[in-house]
């Protein structure tokens, strides 16, 4: 997982990708420092790379707090928690 996006619309780290292999679906929820959230989404059918956070123009620059849970091939559930600073 990628620790920090830039989300100044240059086509590059403008968004928060991340890359599996081995699972056959995944949910995430982001979260702003206070707690709140500011997105989630899930994929029932990932590729190598899940597209999670793709920040607008409103979203301030700081820490966010990342919940990312998978389901793999044989059916195990992980959770994985993780922050990400977006540098504006």
């Amino acid at each position: 997982m990628p620790n920090i996006i830039t989300p100044n619309s240059d086509g590059r780290n403008d968004v928060l990708v991340a890359q599996v292999q081995g699972i056959t679906s995944c949910r995430w929820v982001i979260y702003n420092r206070w707690g709140n959230e500011v997105a989630a989404g899930s994929d029932d059918a990932p590729d190598q790379a899940v597209e999670l956070w793709q920040p607008e123009s409103e979203v301030a620059a700081g820490q966010y707090s990342v919940v990312f849970v998978a389901e793999g091939l044989a059916g195990q559930v992980e959770r994985f928690t993780f922050t990400v600073t977006v540098a504006r």
